[in-house]
């Protein structure tokens, strides 16, 4: 033993019938009756017995010899038993427990170290997992994480992100930025799939390389936001409002843009093959370099809009949309032919 070693124990309090023992262990006689099978954990409990259903925390913290949980070291402990519902487990160390089917609905579980631990069938409903690690968590379903609270110093296990999650949305989205209020808002780079932000206010935001694929973002606001390079793939943004947003280079295939307010955006070499535009405002946009390859453009205003260099365009497509003397049109095509092509004097397309 180490000098100084004597001086330092732990302890582990067992259960017999009708007797409550209290072992005072040096911190090597405690390491040693880890390996021991059903031993106390570095001096904490163990394995709880199915006859123990409805063990609160209160009980627990008996157990221990502890005022409070927070910080409590349960790692490797099958508490499936438990009754935890509302409590206080934050920083908590739950390495490798077994919590299978355990109640956590409303537990503190901020900055909890929940690595390995087995949550199969847990409740988890609004439980505070905020800066929690659940690397190698076994047995956890985006369903489950869907109905806690988190941030952005959540670590997820494998193969799970922000995105995946359903509930990602604006109160989420502020906590996981540290926000109040979405108008502003710094998400750049971040990984926000299948989001449903419908209706929310965001004016002025970055969501500058952001994955939104599969977001909902019908009638939100992103006037003036900065949506370069976002990946918007299968978005919905009917009447989105994206008065003035910087799009360059954003992916918008098969996105809905249905009735959007696109007036005076900038979606040069932006990608919007296959999207639907029926009906959206581009006017005084800039679609140079854009592909509209398959766009329906029917009843879309592009009165003042730049479409030079636009790829993979046709005057069928042109044909249904609202345009005028400012209308800067692709090389090739003239207004005479999109008049032609309505009145049916020419069929096809270009």
């Amino acid at each position: 033993m180490k000098k100084n070693d004597s001086k330092k124990s732990s302890f582990i309090v067992g259960f017999g019938v009708g007797v409550c023992v209290v072992y005072a262990l040096s911190v090597a006689d405690a390491d040693e009756a880890v390996s021991h099978r059903n031993a106390p954990v570095k001096g904490q409990i163990v394995a709880l017995q199915e006859n123990e259903i409805g063990y609160d925390e209160e009980k627990l913290k008996r157990r221990l010899g502890v005022k409070s949980l927070r910080g409590a070291d349960l790692s490797g402990n099958d508490l499936r038993w438990l009754y935890l519902q509302e409590t206080d487990l934050a920083q908590a160390n739950l390495q490798g427990a077994n919590l299978k089917g355990i109640n956590l609905r409303k537990t503190n579980l901020q900055g909890a170290d929940l690595r390995g631990a087995d949550l199969s069938g847990a409740n988890l409903e609004d439980a505070d997992l905020r800066g929690a690690d659940l690397t190698g968590v076994q047995n956890l379903s985006i369903r489950q994480i869907a109905a806690t609270v988190y941030d952005k110093e959540t670590k997820f296990p494998e193969g799970i992100t922000f995105g995946d999650i359903p509930k990602y949305n604006k109160d989420s989205l502020k906590s996981a930025l540290g926000v109040k209020m979405l108008e502003g808002a710094e998400a750049q780079g971040m990984i926000l799939r299948w989001g449903d932000f419908e209706g929310v206010e965001m004016p002025w935001s970055s969501f500058q390389r952001a994955d939104l694929t599969g977001a909902n973002l019908s009638h939100t606001n992103l006037s003036a936001s900065n949506l370069r390079d976002t990946n918007l793939l299968d978005a919905d943004l009917q009447k989105a409002n994206l008065k003035n947003a910087s799009l360059q280079g954003a992916n918008l295939m098969q996105a809905n843009l249905q009735g959007a307010n696109l007036t005076g955006a900038n979606l040069q070499d932006a990608n919007l093959s296959g999207a639907d535009l029926q009906k959206a405002d581009l006017s005084s946009s800039n679609l140079s370099g854009a592909n509209l390859s398959g766009v329906d453009l029917h009843g879309v205003d592009l009165r003042g809009a730049d479409l030079r260099e636009v790829k993979n365009i046709t005057i069928k497509q042109l044909a249904p949309v609202i345009i005028d003397m400012r209308t800067r049109l692709p090389e090739g095509i003239t207004f005479k032919q999109i008049e032609q092509h309505r009145s049916g004097a020419i069929p096809g397309s270009l």
